[in-house]
């Protein structure tokens, strides 16, 4: 009987020591795994795990990471599954989960999966980043953008530089200046002379594109217009008509309202390139005809030369020379020349921004033979103008379906000229709106106040050379209706109102404008 009880005892003994060896190796085929899957010998992880007589739900989801390092993403699903079964509450199994259905093309379920993960340490970057590539694929750019922007903060080892160029990718789509350039820096930076860095200048380069209309390579383009309209004030009379006591012969100006055709052309193209400056020139012609006050009938030619640089994605840069010659009844009137340049900032929903600045020399060849030499120095015309000027559009997020722009702008001149009569200084402030209106009729709106401060009393004031310093207060209206007939051909309907308020009365007038016009425009 006793060595029965001492037989049974040495067999359970024996078991029990069985038992606990079979579980030592297998915890020790467990770190093995491990630390091979954690030094990225995934193959003999899993080779060394497939060993195991049961797996628990930290080993299928070494198994899953491994899948999903291996590019495997089926094997993986099935292991992450697996884990799930065992521990749903496992931290990483959702997230790799997501990233396997993600790249099985099962969007909705990856989604899921991603909303429910629960992560550690450096794998926040990782969810973050599959977060924002669900963000992007769902069209919603801003989450994405912001997505990747927190995962290349938490896990730049992890997810750089893939995730700074689809945050670039994300901002683009939005338009947003200072976060896209950002991201690119970060892109350029990460990964030198690579093809992520190369596909980051691409997106420049097709964010320029963006800015020329989507058009690529040297641009070309004509444009032909042609219109009538009536004009009530042709030759600006004033309100008071004392104006034309100067004139031998008053009735040299019968009338003031008239019916005119207009027309206009344009030809321009850039011409070539030079490192990252484009070089284009323009010509153009307008000129019009009245019906009766064929003595104001008037021709204008032009010609403008510049270079353009796109300084980076949002920022745009222009230096132009432009000059053109005016005639009124075939009489030379005037000859100008301008020298300028200009920079465009644009910052996505916040709008664009353009600032500006130049100088115009301006010569005017009429003769005032209606006065008398000893006043015509002082009526010299001829002058410098030294302008500068910013200007701002804003998309609104209201009325949507109307696409609404509203714009406007400040801009000062300093006119210096010859003679006392012309010499002043002006402030001009413009506020504008912009619809889409049903039937694809684009609709504009614009005010303009101008404040002329003149640095001498005007020759036409009352009495003659002394008096009050002139000043003028205009205010302009224009409102525009317009047309897509074509491709080519657009159709328009503008109005435009001036009051030019002056405490000169010969000066001070009002003016109405209306006409219809018909633009072929190739590109």
């Amino acid at each position: 009987m006793a060595w029965g009880l001492l037989a049974l005892f040495l067999s359970f003994g024996y078991e029990a020591f069985a038992d606990s060896h079979a579980n030592e190796r297998e915890s020790l085929q467990r770190v093995r795994a491990s630390h091979l899957a954690a030094t990225g010998r995934c193959e003999e992880a899993i080779a060394v795990a497939s060993e195991l007589a049961s797996r628990d739900a930290q080993t299928e989801l070494m198994i899953g990471k491994c899948g999903v390092q291996a590019q495997q993403y089926g094997r993986a699903l099935e292991a992450l599954d697996r884990a799930r079964s065992l521990d749903a509450n496992l931290a990483g199994i959702e997230l790799y989960r997501g990233i396997s259905l993600y790249h099985l093309e099962d969007y909705d379920a990856s989604r899921a999966a991603l909303d429910d993960a629960r992560v550690v340490g450096d794998e926040a970057a990782l969810l973050e980043f599959y977060q924002g590539l669900s963000y992007l694929r769902a069209d919603q750019p801003r989450e994405s953008a912001l997505a990747f922007e927190r995962a290349a903060a938490r896990g730049p080892e992890l997810v750089e530089p893939a995730a700074s160029y689809y945050a670039a990718l994300a901002w683009q789509s939005l338009n947003e200046n200072e976060p896209l350039e950002g991201a690119i820096d970060r892109v350029r930076s990460e990964d030198p002379e690579g093809p992520w860095a190369d596909e980051a200048d691409k997106l420049v380069e097709l964010q320029a594109e963006r800015h020329r209309g989507g058009q690529t390579g040297l641009q070309r383009w004509l444009s032909l217009r042609v219109g009538q309209e009536y004009d009530d004030n042709v030759n600006l009379r004033g309100s008071s008509d004392e104006l034309l006591s100067t004139f031998d012969d008053p009735e040299r100006v019968p009338r003031k309202a008239d019916w005119r055709t207009v027309w206009s052309a344009a030809f321009g193209a850039e011409l070539f390139e030079v490192d990252k400056w484009t070089f284009g020139a323009q010509a153009s012609y307008a000129g019009n005809a009245h019906d009766d006050l064929d003595t104001f009938d008037q021709h204008y030619v032009a010609g403008m030369v510049w270079a353009d640089r796109e300084i980076r994605a949002t920022t745009f840069a222009r230096l132009l020379v432009t000059g053109g010659a005016g005639w009124i009844d075939d009489d030379p009137y005037l000859y100008h020349l301008d020298f300028g340049g200009l920079v465009e900032e644009r910052w996505g929903r916040w709008g664009t921004t353009r600032c500006e600045a130049g100088t115009r020399l301006i010569d005017y060849r009429y003769d005032i033979d209606i006065l008398e030499d000893e006043y015509e120095d002082r009526l010299d015309h001829d002058g410098v103008e030294l302008n500068a000027g910013c200007s701002h559009e804003l998309p609104l997020t209201i009325l949507r379906s109307f696409e609404p722009d509203v714009y406007g702008g400040y801009r000062l001149s300093n006119y210096f000229s010859k003679g006392e009569e012309w010499d002043h200084l002006a402030n001009e402030i413009h506020l504008g709106l912009r619809l889409e209106l049903p039937l694809e009729i684009a609709f504009d709106a614009r005010g303009t106040y101008t404040r002329r401060d003149y640095r001498d009393a005007s020759y036409f004031a009352e009495p003659a050379v002394t008096g009050s310093d002139r000043e003028d207060d205009a205010l302009q209206a224009n409102v525009s209706l317009a047309k897509d007939l074509t491709d080519f051909l657009e159709l328009e309907v503008r109005y435009e109102y001036l009051d030019n308020g002056s405490n000169v009365e010969q000066i001070d007038y009002k003016r109405h404008i209306a006409g219809v016009y018909l633009e072929l425009e190739f590109r």
